[in-house]
């Protein structure tokens, strides 16, 4: 679902506690084990978070030989609830990804607002989230 045509925003509850899920973003070897969408993989080694404002927040997604980095500094950040990270895409867009958590019904909201993308681009990062969020589902739960 979008609040703009130029925004993705992705809510998904998760049978986790909030801190499971807020270091799912933010330890960088969990973030390597579900980040992208199916087919794609993420090297441990790429992946770089300071969880504070300021701090880095990377990543290299590989699918097959193809590389696609995104670099990103957290522009605002309250653990373990609101995570805000302005990434610059390999394309030199830049887009800001707001995650915040909420306790409920005995796991976890997880509400996700990204963009601003091009409006041809908004349906397929939605689709991407939707298939990472499935592989973070599978995280929290093994």
């Amino acid at each position: 679902m979008t609040d703009s045509p130029e925004h993705v925003v992705i809510s998904r509850w998760f049978d986790a506690p909030v801190a499971s899920v807020w270091k799912a973003f933010t330890v960088p070897d969990q973030l390597a084990q579900w980040y992208g969408p199916a087919g794609v993989t993420v090297a441990r080694e790429s992946v770089s978070v300071e969880p504070r404002v300021g701090g880095a927040w990377s990543l290299t997604m590989l699918m097959g030989e193809r590389r696609m980095p995104l670099t990103g500094t957290i522009a605002e950040v309250r653990e373990p609830d609101l995570l805000v990270v302005t990434d610059t895409m390999p394309d030199g867009t830049v887009v800001t990804m707001t995650v915040s958590l909420f306790a409920e019904e005995g796991g976890t909201r997880l509400k996700l607002r990204q963009g601003p993308f091009p409006t041809s681009g908004v349906g397929g990062a939605e689709a991407a989230w939707g298939q990472a969020l499935d592989k973070l589902a599978v995280l929290l739960t093994s």
